[in-house]
């Protein structure tokens, strides 16, 4: 299925898949949110600093006109933040896992 169509746009399927995206992201960063507050956990919120991230750089991807305009533009500028932060991380989710035998 196309996303985007020369001289109309963005397709309806790709505006609600970016914005289902945004929705799962929002509920990475509640997830994360909650962790964090629960266990004072520093990679909780790093990851809760790079979701929120991924939710702006979900919605530039529903703003986006042309191939090459701004907004494509400042959210593969955000991946790149969000990748870039989730480096600062020493393998998050073995800690996760490690973590939740405790419980």
């Amino acid at each position: 299925m196309p996303a985007f169509r020369p001289g109309h746009g963005l397709t309806t399927f790709k505006i609600a898949a970016e914005y289902g995206m945004v929705a799962l992201h929002i509920g990475g960063c509640i997830g994360f949110y909650r962790r964090f507050r629960r266990d004072n956990d520093s990679a909780a919120s790093y990851l809760f600093a790079a979701s929120a991230i991924m939710v702006a750089s979900q919605v530039f991807n529903t703003f986006y006109a042309h191939p090459y305009d701004i907004y494509n533009l400042l959210s593969h500028v955000y991946r790149v933040v969000f990748f870039c932060k989730c480096s600062d991380l020493k393998n998050p989710l073995c800690r996760f896992d490690s973590d939740r035998r405790h419980y």
